[in-house]
């Protein structure tokens, strides 16, 4: 037996060996087309280049502006991933052409504007920062999931704002559990929390457009916008309901809806004395229209959560929920979801298909329950209902 075991990692190592070197012989033939062939004067923009990128040899990439990175909201109850977490999404940002605002600064400017830091911020604190710090982008992370153990698991969000309008630019999430990468006998599996958050954080980034601009994101804009209010929880874990709260933002603003900033939300929320969860009164649902041209609020409540913690054959995520969307235009109900989930559902043989993490099987679903594929659910509702159904 031990015999065949060592044939086959043998095999399976050699296979490797070869897959590589054909892809490094194939790299050398492969010509790339020149950048400045691909600019005329009709399409070319004024970009800035950093002088010390340029000097120190290094690719050029376009000044994007200046963000600063607000405090992150730490869902997952753990102290030790917060501070990897903030410094790998300022690395990334740099990286990306961003000039990342000072963070003793940035603490000077909350203080003394009394600001909400943690979670979202409001029109007028948002427009302080761009007054008087000059910064051009807000970003607004949170921490959903960091937990070491067995098998680690790292998820985090991250949304970034226009400072001089409070609106969403781009929106993301991102989860690994250190036994995702596992292909067999346990190669691949991640046992550093630390390590994984840089995969996770990478991961992430991938998904930010070259330009965030209001001009890039016009080109892709469905029009229509949607307020998210926090998912109720009926779960036995605490932090449930605001973790899928955290997670519906970014699958929305995937869709291409315009995602209001949850803390103007909140700010507007708080003028009525209000704080609603998995529900809305029509007189509040009025007032959102007519204050943001709302077209949808999207809420719902978590019934069932449990990160099923455990090792490579025991761990099993499970998750029950709801998902409501309104149309503002006839203050009714445009769909109503519910569904559940676990990890071990998609597993066909050996551990292999299973889910282990449980953001991942929470975004899974959401996916699921709005019918993302092939075409969004929400828009065909959008476009029948403001074209057929007659306004109140």
């Amino acid at each position: 037996m031990q015999f065949v075991t060592r044939t086959l990692v043998t095999i399976l190592f050699a296979g490797l060996a070869a897959f590589s070197a054909r892809c490094h012989a194939g790299s050398a033939s492969i010509a790339l087309p020149s950048v400045s062939s691909s600019i005329s004067p009709s399409n070319a923009q004024s970009v800035s280049i950093p002088k010390a990128q340029v000097a120190a040899g290094k690719p050029a990439v376009p000044s994007q502006g200046t963000v600063a990175i607000l405090p992150l909201l730490n869902l997952s109850e753990r102290r030790e991933g917060a501070q990897g977490v903030a410094a790998a999404f300022a690395d990334k940002f740099r990286k990306r052409g961003f000039t990342v605002y000072p963070e003793n600064a940035l603490r000077g400017l909350i203080r003394k504007y009394r600001l909400r830091s943690v979670g979202g911020i409001s029109a007028a604190g948002a427009e302080a920062l761009r007054r008087d710090g000059g910064i051009d982008y807000i970003a607004i992370g949170a921490i959903d999931v960091y937990a070491d153990g067995r098998i680690p698991e790292v998820g985090v969000t991250l949304r970034l704002l226009d400072a001089g309008t409070a609106k969403v630019v781009w929106a993301a999430s991102a989860a690994q559990s250190g036994q995702d990468g596992v292909w067999a006998f346990g190669l691949g599996r991640i046992g550093d929390p630390g390590k994984l958050t840089e995969r996770v954080v990478d991961k992430l980034f991938r998904s930010m457009p070259a330009c965030v601009s209001a001009a890039c994101r016009a080109a892709t804009a469905t029009g229509y916008s949607a307020v998210i209010i926090p998912f109720d929880n009926q779960s036995e874990e605490s932090r449930a309901g605001d973790i899928v709260t955290a997670l519906m933002l970014p699958k929305l603003a995937s869709m291409k809806l315009e995602v209001i900033e949850p803390g103007v939300v909140e700010e507007l929320l708080a003028t009525r004395k209000t704080m609603p969860r998995g529900e809305i009164d029509l007189e509040t649902m009025a007032e959102l229209k007519d204050r943001f041209g709302v077209d949808f609020v999207v809420t719902g409540s978590v019934d069932d959560f449990s990160p099923g913690r455990g090792d490579e054959k025991t761990s099993n995520p499970q998750v029950e929920m709801t998902v409501r969307y309104l149309w503002t235009g006839s203050r009714s109900v445009a769909g109503l979801m519910s569904g559940q989930t676990a990890g071990q559902q998609s597993e066909w043989i050996f551990g292999v298909g299973r889910q282990y993490s449980f953001a991942n099987l929470i975004t899974d679903q959401l996916g699921k329950l709005l019918d993302l594929q092939p075409f969004t659910r929400i828009s065909r509702i959008a476009r029948i209902a403001k074209t057929e159904v007659p306004k109140p």
